[in-house]
């Protein structure tokens, strides 16, 4: 089926042989027919997130390439927020420096509260959180999990009294 130009600016469609007007003349979505469309696609914001999603359940390589630059993000995320929070644990005594062991700590103990209120509940929302706010040092603390676990249960690490 050959394209027609758009019947109102009479200029060549860059959109599919389905319509008779350019994406420029004529910003509807295919799939709905919403004038919100995003940006340069055909489809707007909402057609464009359910496309996404089938795509990305259907198609395998493409999901499994989707998770590992995700990973990778979020692995590289983590670590800047440990080189910043100094990588290691805070604790006197306690001279954890794997990635892997360490943890953020609230401070003044109200990381349950604080997340409710920020509605950013832990993991790699909260470290986005962290960069956004430029890694703040006065109320965080880097923390192996034995440490944070034990001034959750204890109220003080028993490296502090050593």
């Amino acid at each position: 089926m050959a394209l027609l130009p758009c019947t109102k600016c009479h200029t060549a469609p860059r959109m599919s042989s389905r319509r008779d007007r350019c994406a420029r003349c004529d910003p509807l979505c295919r799939e709905c027919e919403i004038r919100t469309r995003n940006g340069a696609s055909h489809y707007c914001r909402v057609c464009q997130a359910a496309r996404r999603r089938g795509w990305y359940r259907t198609d395998a390589a493409n999901r499994a390439a989707r998770l590992a630059s995700n990973k990778a993000g979020n692995d590289a995320l983590r670590a800047e927020m440990v080189a910043a929070y100094g990588g290691r644990c805070a604790c006197p005594g306690c001279e954890i420096t794997e990635q892997a062991f360490l943890t953020v700590d609230h401070i003044e103990n109200d990381g349950a509260e604080h997340r409710k209120n920020i509605r950013r509940f832990g993991g790699i929302q909260f470290y986005r959180y962290l960069r956004e706010q430029g890694f703040p040092q006065d109320r965080y603390q880097l923390l192996c999990w034995n440490c944070n676990l034990a001034k959750h249960i204890y109220g003080i690490c028993p490296h502090a009294t050593l």
